[in-house]
């Protein structure tokens, strides 16, 4: 029974498939892919290393990493961690002789997980439901600041329709304070805004051209009121400035634009609270008796904060607070910091999807579409023709999918938006679809159902050189999904870090070294007698001359030494040592003692850290052979095992199994074979006579030596008895 391999694109997929021989993708796919990346041309290849940067603020608490882009060759990832925020990038974190540099950060270690954000240019705004949105500004390597957002004008509920609560205000600006009607004020209210409304037409004249004003008079034009300054008659110009300048004859100083905005500084009692005046308030809120054309502004403690955030269309875009869980705004376009309503195609929008049931708003991306998610479902904004832009006037929200998304950042792959289910164990891949003139979420977990034990806590998504969706869990589980949709590839891989108990708690894509793209990831490690959480990242450019093959590691390159020092964090750890030149510390495993090792040689550089296993099982190889000839067989002898490779070198196993058997890693019919040559192609001889069990014979391919492996082709055959 001959069989060959030379595709393993189709990643690993779930054993509840592994008799589908009728599916086009079973051929390319594996049973198990750990520690190995398929690549889109079919060849599989050994995972990087990680490279050891530095241990978080605090061991026992949680962080999230946070991905800043300022330019292409420029990408950071940022540590949020309990009420601090540290940066990496080219494979270091930023310091300041020798101290870490660090932002104080609202954010209790609690509340990482809901964090949401989105970029523009060197800002980065962030949302999250209890807190009121930051956005976080670099200036330079070294100079960045964060900061609430310091709204130009906020978004506000619709006009007070209790025609019984009426506000009076003490005066139009300045220190103010505001008395209520009926009981109305609460503590909680502090830090929010009132905004007032007049109908600028039943209070204020039209602006006359060569008309006489005296000073103190009022006017309005295009839905500005203005107050005469001194006495004089108009010219032929209208006002239409937001300051203080003359018409010709009349010096006109801007008031409003039918509203103004206070903030509530402090509670005094149920029916007065203390304000500040933000912009002018109309004088109608000053009249005996009060004015009940109030709103109360959207985002504040006592409603709640907008929980996600994206661009779109050149507008900013929030959605799903406490109080309003299905309501999204969207700012004036440009302004991105003013949310101003209005009757101008520019000015900023808010609606508030109508569906059966309350679905909080989870997730908004930018697509060609604007994507909400929804606990319940997945809709799209648009305007009233798909083409046609979002205004005012002019939106429309319409439901397309219904699998519910969670409250996970989602990323953009190509056209398509991917984001996690409500139920948190699969990714689907929102896509439009010619044939039914719609959306699709299309499930990317169907072929690997069951491959991830915990619910999906992060996802990433690195771009070059290929596309690769990596996937944390909340059992530390962390894997990845090559997905290259134009050439029908969606392959998933696991990892298993090197070192006791490794699980990755957060990841995020950054620059590495040499300004390539690097997955940095939090890894919580049983270090010695205690557990620590270091940064570590893993170069993404699948450069084997540039790659390290031990996780946890430190490089040494320069002088000739004998002893490696600085390893303080690996005390305790039993390592694997590659040396150069010509040493391949493989057979023996060291411990690092007071953070040092010494070596019974010298060597010019060096790479220590924690081994890792790269494990790949085929499909069966009686796939295709029917059952009748599968009872006929009762015992097999394995044959020559041949494997074609590229950049490769180090120690290559592998070993028969069956579904029915235990999967031992070593089982003991394996051999091995020492890769010399970087390219070309390496044999195994296996003896020994095997008693067949079931169908699901496959081939297990193991390599754990600190160097590359890009294995392209599997040929054998076995003999039966």
């Amino acid at each position: 029974m001959h069989f060959k391999f030379v595709t393993f694109n189709g990643g690993k997929i779930s054993p509840l498939l592994q008799s589908r021989v009728d599916l086009n993708t079973f051929k390319n796919a594996c049973l198990n892919l750990e520690n190995f990346i398929p690549l889109p041309q079919g060849p599989v290849i050994r995972r990087c290393g990680t490279r050891f940067i530095a241990e978080t603020k605090y061991a026992n608490k949680a962080v999230r990493l946070l991905e800043f882009e300022f330019n292409d060759a420029e990408r950071y990832a940022l540590e949020f961690g309990d009420y601090y925020v540290r940066f990496y990038t080219q494979g270091e974190r930023l310091a300041v002789n020798d101290v870490p540099f660090e932002l104080v950060s609202p954010y209790s270690e609690f509340q990482l997980a809901q964090l949401n954000i989105v970029q523009s240019l060197d800002v980065l705004y962030i949302c999250h439901p209890e807190h009121p949105p930051y956005k976080l500004s670099r200036y330079g390597l070294l100079d960045w600041d964060l900061t609430v957002i310091d709204w130009e004008w906020e978004a506000f509920d619709d006009i007070n329709s209790d025609p019984d609560v009426k506000l009076t205000v003490s005066d139009t600006t300045g220190a103010i304070n505001v008395t209520a009607s009926k009981p109305f004020f609460k503590p909680e209210m502090e830090g929010s805004q009132l905004q007032f409304t007049e109908i600028i037409a039943s209070n204020h004249p039209p602006w006359k051209p060569e008309h006489s004003y005296s000073q103190g008079d009022s006017c309005y034009y295009n839905g500005n009121v203005y107050f005469a300054d001194v006495s004089g008659r108009t010219g032929t110009l209208p006002p239409s400035h937001k300051d203080r300048r003359a018409d010709g004859g009349v010096t006109w100083r801007y008031l409003h634009s039918g509203n103004g905005v206070c903030r509530i500084t402090s509670y005094v009692t149920d029916h007065v609270a203390a304000c500040q005046v933000l912009n002018t308030l109309p004088d109608s809120a000053k009249q005996t008796g009060g004015t009940d054309l109030w709103s109360r502004s959207e985002w504040n403690l006592q409603r709640g904060y907008p929980s996600t955030i994206c661009f779109h269309d050149d507008r900013l875009w929030l959605g799903g607070t406490f109080y309003h869980p299905q309501t999204v705004w969207g700012s004036r376009v440009g302004e991105y910091e003013n949310f101003r309503m209005g009757s101008n195609d520019s000015d900023a929008v808010a609606y508030t999807i109508n569906a059966r049931t309350v679905n909080r708003i989870t997730a908004l991306v930018s697509n060609k579409l604007l994507f909400i998610g929804t606990s319940g479902g997945e809709f799209v904004v648009t305007g009233h023709q798909i083409d046609d832009a979002i205004t005012p006037t002019n939106v429309r929200i319409t439901p397309r999918t219904n699998h519910g998304c969670a409250g996970i950042q989602s990323v953009t792959v190509g056209s398509d938006i991917v984001f996690v289910q409500s139920s948190k164990d699969r990714l689907r891949e929102f896509e439009y679809d010619f044939q039914s003139d719609s959306h699709r979420a299309r499930d990317l977990n169907i072929l690997a159902e069951g491959i991830l034990q915990g619910k999906i806590t992060q996802i990433a998504y690195s771009s070059s050189p290929h596309q690769i969706v990596w996937v944390c869990t909340d059992l530390g589980e962390w894997a990845g999904l090559t997905r290259e949709k134009i050439h029908d590839i969606a392959a998933w891989h696991v990892h298993e870090l090197g070192g006791r108990n490794a699980s990755v708690v957060s990841l995020a894509v950054a620059t590495g070294i040499d300004n390539a793209q690097s997955l940095y990831l939090a890894v919580n490690r049983d270090i010695g007698a205690s557990q620590r959480t270091y940064i570590e990242h893993m170069d993404l450019s699948f450069k084997s001359e540039n790659g390290i093959y031990i996780d946890c590691a430190s490089s040494h390159k320069g002088k000739t030494v004998t002893q490696l020092d600085n390893l303080d964090y690996l005390n305790g750890e039993t390592v694997k040592i590659y040396t150069q030149p010509g040493t391949v510390d493989d057979l023996s495993l060291r411990t690092v003692k007071n953070g040092k090792i010494t070596m019974p040689y010298s060597f010019e550089s060096a790479q220590v850290g924690l081994p890792y296993l790269s494990i790949l099982e085929t499909v069966p190889i009686s796939a295709g052979v029917t059952a009748a000839e599968i009872s006929a067989i009762d015992k097999i002898s394995p044959g020559n095992i041949y494997f074609e490779h590229v950049n490769s070198k180090g120690t290559l196993s592998a070993y028969l199994t069956s579904s029915q058997l235990s999967m031992s890693r070593l089982a003991p019919n394996y051999a091995r074979s020492n890769i010399d040559s970087t390219n070309g192609g390496s044999r195994i001889t296996q003896s020994g006579i095997l008693k067949l069990s079931g169908m699901g014979l496959s081939l297990v391919v193991t390599h754990g030596s600190p160097l590359p492996l890009t294995l392209t082709g599997i040929y054998g055959y076995v003999t039966k008895h």
